[in-house]
């Protein structure tokens, strides 16, 4: 190729990630780490108040042998939430993104939608329906506004920006509602056994298994929409930023071409 001699200074295109790659660059892995730091703030936060006690009102539901006076217990009980397996998943996924932003395994990204679909749930359920009846106190307010707030919120925008894009399939949808069955499962028969449950309208003893079942049932329905949903933006991003590098890379050929 002979460079341009003219007037103006040698121009040389910039080359630029390929779609399926653009969650390589720096600022996206900034963008997962703050990600995994809200949820990692909002996380040690309500692991060191219920380890410890602080909270100033009565634990929602006894430890798993119905005694909430141990730490043990205390931490039982807060794992046992769904918000707090939404939030530690968030946690460790954006974590391993961050470090590792590809190579991922198609478990790893199953996981990836998960927690798109989970934290979703758990701050919709909570200001659609628990919000009002929940008042935190002391240093438990900072990890509720984390925990409800700023990581559901910040793991939809991160997505949005930077994705990773290209990774979600159709498949990955009934695969993703796996974990939250589980988290059902152990919810149900843990209550069965300690008669108190971590929500309300999951409580068998107040409402009856049918109703229950059927509440649980919404729910996942409504986490499986929120998937097709995630899977339709993903595919949508997708094809923009394929068609922007189509552009970029049409430019640069011609320049490349006038230039030689």
């Amino acid at each position: 190729m002979i460079p341009y001699r003219g007037g103006m200074a040698t121009i040389t295109p910039t080359p630029t990630l390929a779609a399926h790659e653009s969650h390589h660059g720096t600022f996206p892995r900034l963008l997962f780490a703050l990600n995994a730091a809200c949820a990692w703030v909002g996380l040690v936060i309500g692991t060191y108040s219920s380890a410890l006690g602080l909270y100033d009102y009565p634990p929602p539901q006894p430890g798993l042998l119905g005694d909430n006076s141990s730490a043990v217990g205390r931490l039982i009980d807060t794992y046992s939430y769904f918000t707090i397996l939404s939030v530690l998943l968030v946690a460790v996924i954006m974590t391993i993104l961050a470090i590792k932003p590809s190579g991922h395994s198609r478990v790893f990204k199953v996981l990836r939608l998960d927690t798109l679909v989970m934290i979703s749930v758990t701050g919709i359920i909570f200001w659609a329906l628990l919000a009002g009846s929940y008042t935190p106190l002391g240093i438990d307010v900072i990890s509720n506004v984390f925990d409800h707030t700023i990581t559901p919120v910040v793991t939809i925008v991160v997505f949005l920006l930077v994705g990773p894009r290209n990774w979600l399939r159709w498949w990955m949808i009934p695969a993703a509602i796996v974990l939250p069955l589980v988290w059902v499962l152990y919810t149900l028969v843990r209550g069965s056994v300690i008669h108190a449950y971590p929500y309300g309208f999951l409580s068998v003893s107040k409402w009856g298994l049918p109703s229950v079942l059927k509440t649980t049932l919404f729910i996942l329905v409504f986490g499986i929409v929120l998937g097709l949903i995630y899977w339709g933006i993903d595919a949508l991003l997708g094809r923009r930023a394929r068609a922007s590098q189509a552009l970029v890379d049409a430019a640069s050929a011609t320049h490349t071409h006038r230039a030689a």
